[in-house]
């Protein structure tokens, strides 16, 4: 789920001149930093087709944008997978306890292994590593996570971000020679993952024998994978699966989870309009960095 605030220092506006930053380039890190997007431990999937749409400009235009950011250090971007890293996130937004930490480590285990930060993301995790579970980070390093967030692919579709304009494919269009073909059941699976992330749903550490079967089921019957989307479009578009509006006082602060979009007849209701949703909704670093160090 996106956070409902970040901290974004006074002193971002000294160090951003200090800096010499663009304009673009002031605006792009307040948007790294407050964007729906963003999480709780400043590396998340933003793809490039993303933030342009959401500022209103061109791909080629963010490309250069985010190229200004990296090179002093706010950032890392990795175009494969569409992820972005922020080194200094954690020194202005600590991980506040151990309870919080827990809350965090699905989105520290989806994040993808094959991403050239992979290793400095640890390395910045790792000091608050007393806000993780005994152990959790020394798994991670070792690639040893729950089996259910890392190596799904992630692909830059529009299918967590509820834009009406097609996006460009910045990875994944393709299945490159040597790999092997993604699994439309585990895509829909972190398809979920990322909605509940948005909206505070269930989120499931493993795609298990079970659920596993009953995805299959409802990508058989529903046009798979875009199928799949549209549900899961309806699902954040509706007040009452998202808490907002609940029907009456026993429905109150209940959200959806994965059992419940895996009924064939909940879904075939969800697809048809039964609990609304028919509008769309906004969507769905290593050392300290340089630009954490400039700010007080």
């Amino acid at each position: 789920m996106s956070r409902s605030y970040n901290i974004v220092r006074p002193g971002f506006w000294a160090w951003a001149k200090e800096k010499e930053l663009s304009a673009a380039a002031r605006e792009l890190a307040l948007y790294c930093l407050t964007s729906p997007h963003t999480n709780g431990i400043g590396c998340f999937r933003l793809p490039i087709a993303y933030i342009a749409e959401d500022m209103g400009t061109v791909p080629a235009t963010v490309r250069k944008t985010v190229s200004e950011l990296s090179r002093i250090g706010f950032l890392h971007h990795d175009d494969s997978t569409g992820w972005v890293f922020i080194p200094g996130f954690l020194d202005h937004n600590p991980i506040a306890n151990i309870n919080v930490g827990k809350s965090l480590m699905p989105f520290v285990e989806a994040v993808p292994r094959k991403a050239p930060f992979y290793k400095a993301f640890l390395d910045v995790i790792e000091r608050s590593a007393e806000r993780f579970p005994e152990g959790f980070i020394d798994r991670m390093r070792n690639g040893i996570g729950d089996g259910s967030a890392n190596g799904m692919p992630t692909h830059d579709h529009d299918h967590d971000h509820d834009h009406d304009h097609d996006h460009e494919h910045d990875a994944g269009a393709a299945v490159s020679a040597g790999e092997p073909e993604a699994d439309p059941v585990a895509e829909a699976f972190t398809l979920y993952r990322e909605a509940a992330q948005r909206h505070g749903w269930s989120i499931p550490r493993k795609l298990d024998d079970d659920r596993r079967k009953a995805l299959s089921r409802i990508l058989k019957e529903w046009d798979g994978l875009d199928g799949w989307r549209a549900g899961l479009a309806k699902a954040e578009a509706s007040g009452f699966l998202t808490g907002k509006t609940p029907r009456d006082e026993a429905h109150k602060g209940w959200r959806c989870n994965l059992d419940f979009l895996t009924s064939p007849r909940k879904f075939r209701r969800l697809v048809e309009g039964g609990y609304g949703g028919d509008m769309p909704m906004p969507g769905p670093v290593s050392p300290r960095s340089t630009w954490a160090e400039g700010m007080p």
